[in-house]
């Protein structure tokens, strides 16, 4: 059984959330919050183990920072470097 929640035919349901622990809800939940908003997807290769999917959040949120960090830095630059428009003339004001 994967990290995921499985078809439960006794059951009726999905049977993630029902051994009592509550880390088996969670864990994948925060698994397809971070990678749905970072927009890094699925694929076709996918976290199977509980250690893989929090390895996976891992990986994603430093991705994620370090990519948010390149593009601050250069719009940084890119504002203090600017000679031609909106802060070029606020930078001539003061």
């Amino acid at each position: 059984e994967g990290c995921l929640a499985t078809w439960d035919d006794e059951m009726g349901q999905r049977n993630k959330c029902n051994n009592g622990y509550v880390t088996n809800c969670y864990i994948p939940s925060i698994y397809f919050v971070i990678t749905t908003i970072s927009t890094v997807g699925y694929g076709d290769i996918a976290p199977v183990t509980e250690i893989e999917t929090i390895w996976e959040n891992i990986v994603v949120m430093i991705g994620a920072c370090f990519f948010a960090a390149i593009i601050g830095a250069f719009t940084a630059y890119l504002s203090h470097n600017d000679t031609s428009g909106p802060n070029a003339f606020k930078l001539k004001i003061q």
